[in-house]
């Protein structure tokens, strides 16, 4: 995750008063993307997971904040 200008390769989503950008070519391997925050501590943080995982790495969820 990352902060980006718009490219004409990105879908936009404005939810809740914020926009997301996501890369057309990610969503389509990807499927559905949620993005969410888990209040755990020292585990709090946004989790970012996807319908259909990325195998490299594991791709289960980025609960660090250095995604």
């Amino acid at each position: 995750m990352a902060l980006d200008e718009p490219k004409s390769s990105d879908k936009t989503f404005d939810i809740e008063n914020l926009q997301f950008l996501v890369d057309q070519q990610l969503l389509e391997n990807l499927g559905g993307i949620t993005i969410d925050h888990v209040d755990d501590g020292f585990r709090s943080g946004l989790t970012i997971t996807s319908d259909r995982p990325l195998s490299a790495g594991g791709g289960k969820s980025c609960g660090s904040c250095k995604c």
